[in-house]
Parts: C-alpha cells; sequence; structure tokens
C-alpha cells in the first residue's frame, strides 16, 4: 500500500511549515525535505512500545515521523490491532466520529474502535494532501478509502476526508484530534 505524504518547501520563523504532496518514500525524504544546515538529521526510531520518535519538535523528521505514524495506523487496523491503534492516541486525545457524540481519552477510543473492526471495515488507505506543523503541535488533512460490509453480506466501498491534530509528548508524536467523514451520501 502506497501513502501519500507532504514534504517541507519552506520554513520562516513562527508561521506554519507549509509542504506539498510527495510518495510516502525514505529516499524522498531524505532528498526532498528542507532541513536548515544547523540542525542535524536524525533518523526517526522505533521503540520498544511501537511509538514511532521525531528527532525533533520543529524540524523535518517531525513530517516524516508523522507520515509513518498514519502509514502504521492503517497497517495496525487492517490487521484488527485495535490495541496499536489506540496507542498511537494520547491518553486525553478526542476522536470526533461521524453521526456519534465525541469519544474522550485513549482507552475510550480504544472501546469505540472494536465495534467497527469487529464488523469488518477494512483495507483502509490514507492519502496525505497536507501537513503543517508549529512547534509541538502540527495537523494533516487528507483522504481515505475502505471498505464497509453490508447487512447483506456484501461489501460497500467508502471514501471520504480527514482531519488529525498532532502534539509531541516527551519525543513522541501523539494524536491528539482526530475527526473523519464519508464523501458518500447517508445510507437510507
Amino acid at each position: 500500500m502506497v501513502f501519500a505524504w507532504t514534504t517541507n518547501i519552506s520554513h520562516q520563523e513562527n508561521q506554519p511549515q507549509t509542504t506539498r504532496q510527495r510518495a510516502c518514500d525514505s529516499s524522498d525524504i531524505k532528498k526532498e525535505v528542507y532541513v536548515p544546515a544547523i540542525v542535524k538529521k536524525r533518523s526517526t526510531k522505533k521503540r520498544k512500545d511501537n511509538v514511532l520518535r521525531a528527532g525533533r519538535p520543529g524540524g523535518a523528521n517531525g513530517i516524516s515521523a508523522i507520515c509513518k505514524i498514519g502509514e502504521e495506523w492503517a497497517r495496525r487496523w487492517n490487521a484488527g490491532d485495535v490495541d496499536g491503534v489506540a496507542e498511537l492516541y494520547a491518553t486525553d486525545a478526542v476522536y470526533l466520529p461521524p453521526h456519534h457524540e465525541a469519544v474522550h481519552g485513549r482507552a475510550a477510543i480504544r472501546e469505540y474502535l472494536r465495534m467497527p473492526l469487529a464488523h469488518g471495515v477494512s483495507n483502509l488507505e490514507f492519502a496525505v494532501t497536507y501537513i503543517k506543523k508549529l512547534g509541538r503541535t502540527a495537523w494533516d488533512v487528507g483522504t481515505y478509502r475502505m471498505m464497509v460490509p453490508q447487512s447483506d453480506g456484501t461489501s460497500k466501498h467508502d471514501r471520504g476526508k480527514y482531519l488529525s491534530v498532532w502534539r509531541m509528548i516527551g519525543k513522541n508524536w501523539l494524536l491528539d484530534a482526530d475527526a473523519w467523514s464519508s464523501d458518500l451520501p447517508p445510507s437510507v
């Protein structure tokens, strides 16, 4: 599965970084990301608890880490690992699904996500439209595609958009707020 991600075009002091869409590929990251000469590049490392770490909150590694975490979110979902998906959220995160009240906190998000996963929602793919970052906060906007099982045993293709807000907590980028909605008309 190929994800789209964005690379940094420029950065001005106290302004969000502007990005453009690229394929999520580590070779592109090394070639395309603007990094000021005084900032050392640091690789994104996987910790024992499966949380991806970023080198600097204000550096280009934050964008590549967010891309990789989004990729990991979909991989874990498609593997049926709801606990792994939930650990990518901050403990006080909010999840804003369509046609449902807000879900507050990592534990409640985990429990909420068990239902669609058990129902068979699968083949989730994300495509990042852009990622912007200001200090220890970032937000990404994109689209998704997935298959949703129907009561008659068939599956329906769904597509829509999302907005995710990320917060660097310690040295980890975690989802702080996550909202999505379908582009398809409501089912009757």
